[in-house]
């Protein structure tokens, strides 16, 4: 049986190609075009965006770096009285100096490393949620703790007291204990001095700390 297809037939035939064609090309090329389009254009969108936050921010670092100048310059200024980093040698050569310009004679000197921290009520933040005080927690800021025994006179441990007040305020006296003590002088006669336990705190700076 011959199949014979009359001209209408043909027409709807080629119609029907043509529409599976457009619906191909529909489905597999123009939509998949449209979403990375779309996709394209969201990720341009994104990076303009971004690019000028970055244009901002550069915008931004010159007031910046002026605004960190100052707090340094006010940092430096709030730590003027404490002493730049010292060995322990170097604490060792302060208070051994400060007694001896005094009259009192050294016993014993033992001294801690300086590390991190001041005590709160020395430097302290307020937390804004409860007020409480929190101790200072930056690394630039440096406690050392000597423990000093001197033997002297009570004027001279007296005036010892009011030298560190007066011209040392980075040295805290954070306790001091004073007793009596019995001795023989070069004629075998019996008398007595007095000898100060000191614990002291000495603070400290260490500018490589706060860059």
């Amino acid at each position: 049986m011959k199949l014979e297809l009359s001209r209408r037939d043909i027409l709807l035939l080629k119609v029907t190609v043509c529409i599976l064609i457009v619906f191909v090309m529909f489905r597999f090329v123009v939509i998949p075009g449209i979403g990375d389009f779309r996709e394209k254009l969201d990720t341009s969108r994104e990076l303009e965006e971004k690019k000028e936050e970055i244009q901002d921010a550069l915008a931004e670092v010159p007031a910046l770096q002026q605004t960190a100048k100052g707090y340094k310059e006010k940092l430096k200024e709030a730590s003027a009285s404490y002493y730049e980093r010292m060995e322990n040698r170097q604490v060792d050569e302060l208070l051994t100096g400060l007694a001896l310009k005094i009259g009192l004679f050294p016993v014993s000197l033992a001294i801690q490393e300086a590390g991190p921290g001041i005590p709160g009520p020395y430097l302290s933040t307020l937390q804004e949620e409860d007020g409480a005080l929190t101790p200072y927690q930056g690394r630039y800021l440096l406690t050392g703790v000597g423990k000093f025994t001197l033997r002297g006179t009570q004027e001279q441990i007296f005036s010892f007291l009011d030298e560190i007040e007066e011209n040392h305020p980075a040295i805290r006296i954070r306790s001091m204990k004073i007793s009596r003590r019995v001795y023989l002088d070069s004629e075998w006669d019996m008398g007595t001095e007095l000898e100060a336990s000191f614990e002291l705190e000495i603070y400290m700076c260490d500018w490589s700390e706060a860059e």
